[in-house]
């Protein structure tokens, strides 16, 4: 009967296997060349994928600030010429307003200079509402804006005049609700020893044909009288019809 005997490794036989051939040997050159294979993997593929795109969103985000910064300059300079813009309109107002000032001075001038007209009782510019016209007629002359009414005084209407030296008018009102006469009143108050609105009546009408005290004088123009009560107003009415100042004489 034949009995086989199992051999087994003597020491002697481990120290002849070869280390190469080493299953742990084996197994870390498995990983090894896997480790390898990933470390080239990320360094030639995956790093420089993924650099590539942070360098696209980086240009694109360059590209961002440079529209965003070439705005900034787009409105700046918009700024720049709206202030000059707002300068040169501030520099022509200004003219402008110079100007206007300076044309209403002349205006003031020539209203002052040419108060009256030889044979015409009404100062320039005042003259469409005339004695014996219905009391309606100031109203659609003046507009109702420019009429001050006291219902106590329904006989008078009083008026803010434009563009004259008389700034004030006051008609006073017949029974018939005609107009009886009428006042006229210089904007600017003047002085009792302003002799003003006297030398303009007398370089119109002469001398007056009458005179009772300082500052009331009587012209005859036409078929009307003119009075001069004060030192800034004047009485415009019929010819030998004398307002009660007159006709007390104070």
């Amino acid at each position: 009967m034949n009995v086989k005997v199992k051999k087994t490794r003597t020491e002697s036989d481990a120290r002849n296997i070869d280390w190469k051939n080493h299953p742990i040997v084996i197994a870390a050159g498995s990983s090894g060349a896997m480790l390898l294979l990933c470390i080239t993997v990320f360094t030639q593929v995956i790093i420089p994928a993924h650099t590539a795109k942070l360098e696209l969103e980086i240009e694109k985000r360059e590209e961002e600030l440079r529209q965003f910064g070439e705005k900034i300059v787009s409105m700046e300079k918009q700024n720049e010429d709206l202030a000059e813009r707002v300068s040169e309109l501030a520099i022509s107002r200004s003219a402008l307003t110079e100007t206007v000032n300076a044309l209403q001075v002349k205006i003031s001038q020539l209203e002052i200079s040419n108060l009256f007209t030889p044979s015409n009782p009404y100062p320039n510019g005042l003259g469409l509402v005339r004695i014996g016209m219905p009391a309606n007629k100031v109203e659609q002359i003046y507009g109702t804006e420019n009429l001050m009414l006291d219902e106590d005084r329904e006989w008078m209407i009083s008026v803010k005049t434009q563009n004259t030296a008389f700034g004030l008018a006051t008609y006073f009102l017949t029974d018939e609700k005609n107009v009886g006469h009428v006042s006229f009143t210089l904007t600017e108050r003047r002085s009792e020893k302003d002799t003003f609105l006297h030398d303009r009546l007398v370089e119109a009408f002469g001398e007056p044909s009458e005179a009772k005290k300082p500052r009331m004088y009587r012209w005859r123009i036409g078929d009307h009288d003119l009075f001069q009560h004060t030192s800034g107003s004047i009485v415009v009415g019929p010819k030998d019809i004398e307002p009660v100042f007159w006709a007390l004489g104070d």
